[in-house]
């Protein structure tokens, strides 16, 4: 009888131990996720100009922070990206249809789901 209740402590004491090791792994993918969006900003590249840049591309777009874009379609790669972080972005259905894609499952139901690129050109203020 002793030893029947001292191997279930033992079970439950390895169970408390492996949940925990659990636990620490899930916390160590999280900042690791987190330090890499983090660092994002710092990479070159077409999405992320400096001041030099300022004044050759698009800035103040949502989601964009102080980033500055020359097309739309770099704007639209950044969106992609982000989504990742459960951001909304747009997928391309064709060459001139995209759809647009809530961040998160529980967003609110959108009013328009499709925009032609011409419509994306014009609501975010691209010339191309």
């Amino acid at each position: 009888m002793g030893s029947s209740a001292g191997r279930r402590g033992a079970e439950e004491a390895g169970a408390g131990w492996r949940f925990l090791r659990l636990q620490m792994k899930q916390w160590a993918a999280s900042l690791a996720l987190g330090l890499a969006l983090a660092m994002c900003p710092l990479q070159g590249g077409a999405m992320n100009k400096g001041p030099q840049d300022a004044g050759t591309g698009r800035s103040g777009l949502p989601y964009a922070g102080d980033r500055t874009f020359a097309t739309l379609d770099e704007y639209l790669a950044y969106l992609e990206y982000l989504s990742t972080a459960d951001r909304p972005h747009y997928r391309r259905v064709s060459p001139e249809l995209y759809e647009l894609v809530p961040g998160t499952p529980l967003a609110q139901p959108l009013e328009k789901r499709f925009f032609s690129r011409q419509e994306l050109l014009e609501k975010y203020g691209f010339d191309h």
